[in-house]
This record gives C-alpha cells, sequence and structure tokens, in this order.
C-alpha cells in the first residue's frame, strides 16, 4: 500500500505543535517581580515592599521566598488571625504608618518564626495580652510612635531572645514593676517621650544599653540601676529631675555615657560619678552655683587614666559662681 502524502492542513497542524513546544522553551523564568501583587515590589533576594492606600490586608500572592516585607501608608487597620498566612519563610514584618489600631489575640500564632516585628506609628491603644507569646525567638520588636498608655504585665511574656525594644513616642505614664522580667537577652531598650514620671525600683535587668529615658520623670529610685553592671550607655535629658541619690551610678563599672541635660538640677555630687565616665553632659540645668556644687567641681579634675588628657565632656556657662564661669567643667586633666 503506497503511504498517503500528507496534507497541507496536516503539516501545518504539525508545525504549529513544534512552534507552541519552541515557544513554551524559549519562555524565561518569569521572575518574582512579574508574581508581584498590585502596590509591591518585590525582589530575587526575599525582599518586598507595598505601599498605598488600596492596600487593606497583606496582599495575596506574595512570593512564597519572601523573607522581609515591609509595608507603610496603607489602610492595613488590623492584622488578623490569617493575615500572616502561607508566608513560611517571613522573618522580618513591618508595617508602619498606616492607621494599625487592632492585632488579633492569635495574629502571630501562624507565624511563630519571625525574628523582627515593626508596627510604628500607628494607632494601637492596647495591645492582647500574650499576643507576642508564639514568638519565643523574636529578637526586635518595635511600637514606637503610637498610643499606648499602659502595658499589661504579661505583654512581653516569652520572649527570651528579644534584645531590641523601642516603645518611645508613646503615652505611658506607669509600667509594671515585673514588664521586663525574663527578657534575658535584652540589651537595648528605648523608653523615651513618654509620660513616665517614676519608675518602680527593680524594673531593670541585665541591660547593656538603656538609650532613652528623656519621659517626664521626677525621681529616680537610689537603686534604680543597681543590677545594671553591664550598662554603657544612660540617656535621661529632658526630664524633669530635680537631684540625683548621691549612689545612684555607683557600681556601673561599664557606664561610660551620662547625659543628664535639660533637666531641673541645681546641685549634684562629684562623688556620684564613676570614673569610667568618659562622657558626662549636663546643659540645660537650673545650677545653683553655691559651695553645694564644689564636689562636682573637683571631679572635673579628676585625672582619667582610660581616656585621653585632652577629652571634653561638657561646656557648662555658669553666671551664678564666678570660678566656673565660661569654664570647660568636666575636663579630663
Amino acid at each position: 500500500m503506497v503511504p498517503r502524502a500528507p496534507t497541507i492542513s496536516g503539516i501545518v497542524a504539525v508545525l504549529s505543535v513544534l512552534w507552541t513546544t519552541l515557544a513554551l522553551l524559549l519562555v524565561p523564568n518569569v521572575s518574582a517581580e512579574e508574581l508581584c501583587p498590585s502596590g509591591c515590589s518585590c525582589f530575587s533576594t526575599g525582599f518586598v515592599k507595598c505601599t498605598g492606600h488600596t492596600i487593606t490586608d497583606i496582599p495575596v500572592g506574595l512570593p512564597v521566598s519572601t523573607n522581609l516585607l515591609l509595608m507603610s501608608q496603607t489602610k492595613m487597620n488590623v492584622i488578623n488571625e490569617q493575615s500572616l498566612a502561607n508566608l513560611d519563610k517571613l522573618l522580618r514584618f513591618s508595617l508602619s504608618h498606616s492607621h494599625l489600631h487592632s492585632i488579633h489575640p492569635k495574629a502571630f500564632q501562624i507565624a511563630p518564626q519571625l525574628k523582627s516585628v515593626k508596627l510604628s506609628f500607628n494607632d494601637l491603644y492596647t495591645i492582647p495580652a500574650g499576643v507576642f507569646l508564639p514568638l519565643s525567638t523574636l529578637e526586635q520588636l518595635h511600637i514606637d510612635g503610637n498610643k499606648l498608655a499602659n502595658m499589661s504585665p504579661d505583654m512581653l511574656a516569652g520572649l527570651i531572645g528579644l534584645w531590641d525594644l523601642d516603645l518611645k513616642k508613646n503615652k505611658l505614664s506607669n509600667l509594671p514593676s515585673n514588664i521586663f522580667d525574663g527578657l534575658t537577652n535584652l540589651t537595648c531598650l528605648n523608653l523615651g517621650r513618654n509620660s513616665l514620671k517614676t519608675l518602680p525600683p527593680n524594673i531593670f535587668n541585665a541591660l547593656v544599653q538603656l538609650r532613652n529615658l528623656n519621659n517626664k520623670l521626677e525621681e529616680l529610685l537610689p537603686h534604680i540601676f543597681a543590677n545594671l553592671t553591664s550598662l554603657r550607655t544612660l540617656l535621661l535629658q529632658d526630664n524633669n529631675l530635680k537631684d540625683l541619690p548621691q549612689d545612684i551610678f555607683h557600681g556601673l563599672s561599664s557606664l561610660s555615657e551620662i547625659d543628664l541635660s535639660n533637666n531641673a538640677l541645681k546641685t549634684i555630687s562629684g562623688d556620684s560619678f564613676t570614673s569610667n565616665a568618659a562622657n558626662v553632659s549636663l546643659s540645660g540645668n537650673p545650677w545653683n552655683c553655691t559651695c553645694n556644687i564644689r564636689g562636682l567641681y573637683l571631679f572635673s579634675f579628676k585625672p582619667q587614666k582610660a581616656h585621653p588628657p585632652d577629652k571634653i565632656i561638657e561646656v557648662v556657662t555658669s553666671v551664678g559662681w564666678q570660678p566656673l564661669k565660661g569654664r570647660r567643667l568636666l575636663k579630663h586633666a
């Protein structure tokens, strides 16, 4: 039997299949950017950035490789129970300037792998007790720039890996005495620009760096910093401190920087500062320059062998006591 010659239509059909196959082979792999949801920019490194008032929740369809998600200026007012679903590789999550006002109590149960959570500059008045409990490996938590007036004693419970906590620019007027208990790795705490007038006596543990305590503090208890033997930096500027307990900094062998500027201090003992205090700022206080400040004057000329002799710490221009007028008060001899 003589084979039938192929028809034109048959040849066209075969060529069509071949061209389709070839086209599929030549199509490049679809990049992360091409799969990115509207309002977001996605990068091959796993970094995703989403902005825009059309975004009301974490967008569906983010790359499964997303490990860093930054969201800002959105209308995501609530982090609900499923917002962080299907993001198993997400390690760092930031939602800022988005008028966030509510967090579901189980919002983070679905993402226990998170290392960093930043909820800065939103409208949070309260945070559910234990909401961060699933995040046992969390290292960084920023809730600055919100409207928190108080904190439940167990709000930070279970965060044994936390080393960086930022609570500045809230409306905190008091803190539970045990709020930082168990945070054995906490090394950097920022409480600046709140409305704290006093602090519980045993509130601080082994912090290395207490960055900011500029609030409305009117007094400090004598042993408030007693356990902070690793503390290096203590910023107490912009408070209403009128005096300091004489031994308040004693035992803080690692403390090298103290900022007491812009308070209401009239006098202070030179014995208040440790020999390691290489940077002491005292400007902006209404000093009563009488003999009561003589100890501070003498401290300014104590030799500090651990630091360069020309290290200038502070310039005090006092018109009340002529021996100090225009002198570089705290200067290493």
